[in-house]
């Protein structure tokens, strides 16, 4: 996991389509059919999926390294 600022949140969600933002929250969202059958699934646009969040925190938002390009 990597910290990142405002700045480089805002890039990796506009150029990611599968992040977007809840609130101050960054969520990644993954189409899998199995989300359907799951407690944890969720159905987004007509798409089943799984998803995560990453919170801001008071040095920025941890989130995967393969999101950021250095």
């Amino acid at each position: 996991m990597i910290t990142i600022d405002y700045d480089t949140a805002h890039s990796i969600v506009e150029n990611n389509n599968s992040l977007s933002w809840d609130g101050w929250k960054i969520i990644d969202f993954k189409k899998d059919f199995k989300a359907e059958f799951s407690n944890t699934g969720i159905r987004i646009n007509g798409t089943w999926g799984f998803y995560r969040t990453y919170e801001l925190d008071r040095d920025g938002w941890k989130v995967p390294e393969k999101y950021v390009r250095r």
